[in-house]
């Protein structure tokens, strides 16, 4: 059951541990950017968690300037690939204009 809460002009939908951020987003665009998100994960057979570790491990290789030592196995990569188009499929089916810069519009895993 996805869980809606609402902070001044932003609106968070959560389902499980994956949630959607979409200033000025309605709960209906929410539901269905979160949907979008699930349906990637779904075709590229990883679930949000595995996303989310591969999108962490590409920060960590960065934040270690991108130390070979540090880079990230095949596996994570593609993990992180996934995550990203996953929040890109989101955003996409929220179907409001993001401004420039970033609003804040994210995809999140809680660990």
């Amino acid at each position: 059951m996805a869980e809606i809460t609402k902070s001044g002009s932003r609106l968070t939908i959560e389902d499980a541990r994956l949630s959607l951020v979409c200033p000025n987003a309605t709960a209906e665009q929410l539901a269905a950017g979160l949907a979008a998100a699930r349906r990637v994960f779904d075709a590229a057979g990883y679930s949000p968690r595995e996303a989310a570790e591969g999108m962490n491990a590409r920060e960590a290789w960065q934040i270690q300037g991108f130390r070979k030592s540090a880079q990230p196995s095949r596996q994570k990569a593609i993990a992180e690939d996934v995550w990203e188009l996953a929040e890109e499929e989101a955003i996409a089916a929220v179907g409001i204009p993001l401004n420039v810069p970033p609003d804040g519009t994210r995809l999140i895993f809680r660990f």
